[in-house]
Formats: structure tokens, C-alpha cells, sequence
């Protein structure tokens, strides 16, 4: 795969070039193409970044993320639908969601989420074990 992605680059001065072809034959010029314009190579590195990446991924079996980060985009989408201002990982083992449903599964996607941002860890309080409990950054509700 990493091969693959090294000659991306490569692959997208082409593919540009191929376009500045297309629209010279498309257009009333009689002039042949003497340059790429930029709009060529934002088009070019569009298809292929979004395209042709893609059909990489799916064709070496990457396309799957890793676990932590499908947990955390899960409760990324709980916390956006639920308008949540807080969360606990304990709520989101009660949920009974497939492949977070223990401490091992969620820790790693509340760790990937408070990296991001989106989470702050509240300081504990009190007697006994202290529970994971997160605050909700309110800056998530901007980007929307």
C-alpha cells in the first residue's frame, strides 16, 4: 500500500494532463495544450485522492479502520444525536454496543477522543474508585 500511495503524486500529473487534453478536444480552442493549468491538477488530485485512494484501500484490504477508531466514531455519533454534555465510559458499556461493551474496548476510543478534543476528563471526587467521567467540549456544536 505504501508503494502504491508513493506514486499517487506521479499519478495526478498525469491524470492532469489527460484533463487539459479532454477539455482542449471539448472546447473551440485550435491551439494545442502548451500547459496545465491549475485548475487540471486541483481536478487531478481530487480524482485521485478521493477516488482512486479509495478503490486502493478496498483493493489491499485496508478500507477497514482499526477498532478504537469505529468505537470512537460510534460514540462520536452518541454524543452528537444524544446532544450529550456528558459521558461516562461506564454509559457506554451499559449500551451493549457491538465491540464496545468492556474497559479494553473503550478506553482506547475515549483516549482517541479526548486526543482529538472532543473530551476532557473530569477530575474525580469523592471515596471509592473514581469514575471515567468526560466532559463534552462544547466547541463540537460550532462545526456542525
Amino acid at each position: 500500500m505504501k508503494s502504491h500511495i508513493g506514486k499517487l503524486p506521479g499519478l495526478a500529473v498525469r491524470v492532469s494532463l489527460i484533463l487539459a487534453y479532454l477539455d482542449w478536444a471539448a472546447g473551440p480552442n485550435e491551439e494545442p495544450v502548451a500547459s496545465i493549468a491549475a485548475s487540471h491538477i486541483g481536478r487531478a488530485c481530487h480524482y485521485v485522492g478521493e477516488r482512486l485512494l479509495g478503490h486502493a484501500f478496498r483493493a489491499y484490504g485496508a478500507a477497514a479502520a482499526p477498532s478504537e477508531v469505529r468505537a470512537a466514531r460510534l460514540i462520536a455519533r452518541i454524543i452528537q444525536s444524544e446532544n450529550l454534555t456528558q459521558i461516562s465510559t461506564r454509559d457506554i458499556q451499559r449500551r451493549r454496543l457491538r465491540g464496545i461493551q468492556k474497559a479494553t474496548e473503550t478506553g482506547p476510543a475515549f483516549s482517541l477522543l479526548e486526543e482529538a478534543g472532543w473530551l476532557a476528563l473530569r477530575p474525580s471526587e469523592g471515596p471509592g474508585r473514581p469514575a471515567k467521567l468526560y466532559d463534552v467540549n462544547s466547541m463540537i456544536w460550532n462545526a456542525k
